[in-house]
């Protein structure tokens, strides 16, 4: 029998890639429910060609009669009731930000076999989620190329055996030149290797996208951030590594396509049955260079609030929200993005939510700060590009 598949954010890099891979694996899997956000065109797609018995959308659409056997939600009620169905075996949560909070809790109180690309769940709330996680004895299987890399080796190398993990990082656009004054929104997206939302690959131009990553990879693998080391690989064929205690390094090698971990994810704990017979490492150089922090502030910045643990890595998020959004807009440069930031920090710890204790309740009001400190910033330092 397929595996009934819930898909959260079908139509993002994650959700075209997950759906790449049920349409290659008909008979391993079957979509029976999906959302999406703002591209309900796409979505009316999918509907046609998987017919999947729920759908979820901000609002029932117009077209939503056209399918009396579809059943529509909406809103993030919605989104828990999908993430929660009961007839699901397997729930990937492909939603970007806080969006992904409130379903990831749902998923693992329902016990579902959980795959999630949703980091900013797990910043904001890794010690809440992994009290969930134990107390229904569950995991969740990250879809993020290096966590998955790093799930895969350390499901085979006990914990007392490593020394450390090492996340890759292609350096983005600016490892080898410097970002100026000048540098335009157009340069900040050409990313070198990956294919991603703008979001993303502006959070890898300015590498907090892998200090985020640094902090997910601290509550997924409950591992101090004294084990957890960035290296730059600029070719993005190794996605992870771990060292063990005989300094012995392991290391996960694919193409730079998240078909391959997602693929990995769904057919855990057996191997998917076949991949790219294409991809082979003669031919390919493999470098593997140390992080020049001068240049990338905000990836030390993520250490920094990783360690302070607490409200401020879901602040650190919500600064980064905002203020990349602003930079998108065209409103603030691209050197400004780590400025802001990393002013916006200080300025966050100095005020009460930053000294609440971490909770579900907490969650909303430090968020709320955070924000409304990245749209005082904006507004004392934006400008036209």
């Amino acid at each position: 029998m397929p595996k009934k598949v819930v898909l959260l954010g079908a139509t993002g890099s994650i959700g075209s890639s997950t759906l790449d891979v049920i349409r290659r694996f008909p008979e391993e899997f079957v979509l029976i429910g999906l959302s999406g956000h703002s591209q309900t065109e796409k979505i009316k797609n999918l509907v046609d060609e998987f017919s999947p018995p729920v759908v979820c959308l901000p609002e029932v659409p117009s077209w939503a009669h056209e399918y009396p056997r579809t059943t529509f939600l909406s809103g993030e009620r919605g989104l828990s009731q999908l993430a929660s169905l009961p007839d699901a075996d397997m729930v990937v949560i492909g939603v970007a930000g806080l969006a992904g909070l409130l379903p990831t809790i749902e998923a693992i109180k329902a016990k579902k076999h959980l795959l999630s690309a949703n980091k900013e769940a797990i910043v904001a709330a890794g010690p809440l989620i992994n009290h969930l996680l134990d107390e229904n004895t569950q995991q969740i299987i990250p879809l993020d190329s290096e966590h998955n890399a790093i799930f895969t080796l350390i499901c085979r190398f006990p914990t007392p055996h490593i020394k450390k993990i090492i996340l890759t990082a292609s350096g983005g656009p600016f490892f080898r030149r410097a970002p100026t004054a000048q540098t335009t929104v157009q340069e900040v997206l050409t990313h070198p290797t990956w294919s991603m939302g703008s979001y993303i690959t502006v959070n890898s131009a300015t590498m907090l996208n892998k200090g985020f990553e640094v902090i997910e990879a601290h509550y997924l693998f409950r591992l101090p951030f004294e084990q957890i080391e960035v290296l730059i690989h600029p070719q993005s064929i190794v996605h992870g590594m771990v060292e063990l205690t005989d300094n012995t390094h392991i290391m996960v090698a694919s193409p730079s396509d998240m078909r391959y971990p997602i693929a990995m994810a769904m057919f855990y704990p057996s191997l998917p049955p076949s991949g790219d017979s294409s991809f082979t490492l003669p031919g390919k150089s493999l470098e593997f260079h140390p992080v020049p922090h001068e240049r990338f502030p905000l990836l030390s910045l993520a250490y920094e609030t990783g360690r302070l643990g607490g409200l401020f890595p879901l602040a650190l998020n919500a600064l980064n929200e905002e203020i990349v959004s602003a930079f998108l807009k065209g409103k603030i440069h691209f050197l400004d993005i780590e400025r802001l930031i990393i002013t916006g920090i200080e300025r966050f710890a100095s005020t009460e939510e930053s000294r609440l204790p971490l909770s579900f309740e907490s969650l909303a009001p430090a968020e709320a700060k955070a924000r409304g400190i990245a749209f005082e910033l904006l507004g004392e330092h934006s400008h036209d590009v």
